[in-house]
């Protein structure tokens, strides 16, 4: 991507655009997807597809983790000069044998998948200058995902 194709977008829309997108295909999670602070104005500049398309990623996995009853909880939060969106589930967590290593390519807990979801987000969220973490939530179990983006655009424009 070229340093033309970086926006303002606020952070809030992302994250509600990324919810629709994601129910329009699994219309059975509407009740369970619930996007927490979405009036909050959080301008980051980013690629507004990439960005989109790690979101999707992350609330998809949260819940095809999540109990069939639970909700998956996305948090919209101010942090420095840009963003950070905050997923929780309500599933089993991440094996402590891989969180070191979840966002490295053909790291996964699932048969017949390969592996590259989560490379992919990191790649994404890292090429705007952001971060993306993981980690198991206790007391009460499942896992929480942080993705932080900048409200400055990032120093080198090259993103595949």
């Amino acid at each position: 991507m070229e340093a033309k194709e970086f926006v303002q977008e606020e952070l809030s829309a992302l994250v509600i655009k990324s919810a629709r997108l994601l129910l329009d295909s699994m219309p059975e999670a509407r009740s369970r997807l619930v996007v927490e602070n979405p009036a909050v104005a959080i301008p980051v500049i980013c690629v507004p597809e990439k960005v989109t398309l790690a979101l999707v990623h992350i609330f998809s996995n949260a819940l095809e983790h999540s109990p069939a009853d639970a909700c998956v909880k996305a948090e919209v939060l101010p942090q420095g000069d840009g963003g950070t969106v905050r997923v929780s589930d309500a599933g089993p967590g991440i094996p402590e044998e891989m969180l070191d290593r979840l966002f490295e390519p053909f790291v996964t807990s699932r048969q017949g998948r390969p592996g590259l979801g989560l490379a992919l987000v990191r790649h994404y969220i890292e090429s705007h200058g952001g971060t993306v973490s993981a980690m198991n939530r206790t007391p009460g179990g499942g896992a929480v995902f942080t993705v932080s983006l900048p409200g400055k655009p990032p120093k080198a424009h090259s993103i595949s």
